[in-house]
């Protein structure tokens, strides 16, 4: 680790925002893109969402990474984590975002609240890679559910899926780590307030997070993409930034949102 990379992890540590702010400048004015490539994205994102007027980011954090819980994690599962998710976690603690558009009609509503569920515009809440792991973390019903070709009993769910990404009350990001899945957790989006996931289009954590960034965050983006009839059975989807290149941002010009961004066969492109 260089100079500049323990000051950055120095200044994420400090979970304050203007050090963030600052961390993200230091990553930039040194070139360290690649070696800080997730920070990286998140204030490239973070910028896209500035140039609309109308948006109002409430809050922001990016936690320092957690290297310790790396090596817990691999000992307790007896493997190495995939090189995706491992890379992730040793430059990201965990990533948050919460932004409204002032001409929402219930944005000085939900602008002082922290119950992100109230008709909220942008909104990400990534945890630490304890919460993959450990089930005191789980958000799931204890009853069988399909995954795939296999009916998981309540006690396989409670062991394998665990809460990954947070949009709301009724979508959530859940990470599976059963079977082949156990040192590269595959994700799942689940609707219907975590009851239902087997329509749930399928991807790694590096997949996701491009999507993440490429849509700022936006809550109705991920479900539109991420869900689709039968969507478990499906290839896995494996987008990188790259493919969502091909594509423009969504334009925040006009409230609400329009999805004419992204074509009607857009993952068919992928597969």
């Amino acid at each position: 680790m260089n100079e500049n990379t323990h000051k950055i992890n120095q200044l994420l540590a400090s979970r304050i925002q203007e050090n963030l702010d600052l961390a993200i400048e230091l990553v930039n004015a040194n070139e360290l893109q690649e070696n800080c490539y997730y920070l990286y994205r998140f204030g490239e994102m973070l910028d896209y969402l500035r140039q609309f007027e109308h948006i109002d980011i409430i809050e922001y954090k990016f936690l320092a990474p957690q290297v310790k819980h790396i090596q817990e994690i691999e000992q307790k599962i007896g493997k190495t984590l995939d090189e995706g998710v491992k890379t992730f976690y040793e430059q990201c603690g965990g990533l948050f975002l919460f932004w409204l558009d002032k001409r929402n009609p219930r944005y000085e509503l939900a602008k002082n609240s922290y119950q992100q569920d109230i008709c909220v515009d942008g909104s990400i809440a990534i945890f630490n890679l304890d919460a993959i792991y450990h089930s005191n973390h789980l958000r799931t019903y204890g009853y069988e559910r399909k995954f795939r070709h296999k009916t998981l009993s309540a006690e396989e769910i409670e062991a394998t899926h665990h809460l990954f990404d947070y949009l709301s009350s009724y979508y959530d990001m859940m990470a599976y780590t059963g079977e082949e899945f156990s040192n590269n957790p595959i994700l799942m989006m689940g609707s219907d307030h975590g009851g239902w996931y087997e329509d749930s289009r399928l991807m790694h954590i590096p997949a996701y997070l491009e999507l993440v960034f490429h849509s700022c965050g936006t809550v109705d983006s991920r479900p539109n993409l991420c869900r689709s009839n039968g969507g478990n059975l499906k290839p896995i989807l494996k987008p990188d930034k790259a493919f969502f290149d091909q594509y423009p941002r969504p334009d925040f010009s006009n409230y609400p949102y329009e999805e004419t961004h992204y074509p009607l066969d857009f993952w068919e492109r992928l597969e």
